[in-house]
């Protein structure tokens, strides 16, 4: 693999990094592997990456410690001032979660602390009951880091 380069595009092939940095891309093209050590800022972004046999495509170099699944689940919240309303989530790792907000402007702010609390479709109807600190805002998409969730929590979030 050769030529690097950002891009913008929406149709990205997913790589798992492993703690040393390293990944096997498959061409989608020619089926080739290869197995590429990754620079620390290109963790996490979008590259185009060139196959030997003449073909680039679009990949995400995942570096996250912790997996995302997607999800849809209705949530409830309460923001600072008590104010109750509904998001759904749409990702969930054992450290955080990705809301979207019913409203198209929620009344919420980077750093603010909401209870949230949902049930997962675990088949346990496992009913989780926390807080969240905002990490990232844009529009009615939210993410946050979950504060406050004990272990049992994190051991069904997890499967």
């Amino acid at each position: 693999m050769n030529n690097l380069e950002q891009t913008q595009s929406f149709e990205i092939m997913k790589a798992d990094l492993r703690l040393s940095g390293e990944t096997t891309i498959k061409c989608p093209f020619c089926d080739r592997h290869h197995r590429t050590a990754v620079p620390k800022y290109l963790r996490n972004r979008p590259v185009r990456v060139r196959c030997e046999c003449g073909k680039s495509f679009p990949v995400l170099f995942d570096g996250r410690q912790h997996r995302r699944r997607e999800v849809w689940l209705p949530v409830e919240y309460w923001d600072p001032s008590g104010e109750k309303d509904l998001m759904t989530v749409t990702y969930i790792s054992v450290t955080g979660v990705g809301f979207r907000a019913a409203r198209s402007k929620p009344l919420i702010s980077i750093g603010e602390i909401i209870e949230i609390r949902f049930m997962l479709n675990d088949g346990y109807g496992t009913y989780i009951s926390t807080q969240v600190i905002v990490r990232g805002f844009n529009r009615n998409r939210i993410s946050g880091e979950f504060i406050g969730l004990d272990e049992n929590q994190r051991k069904f979030i997890r499967f």
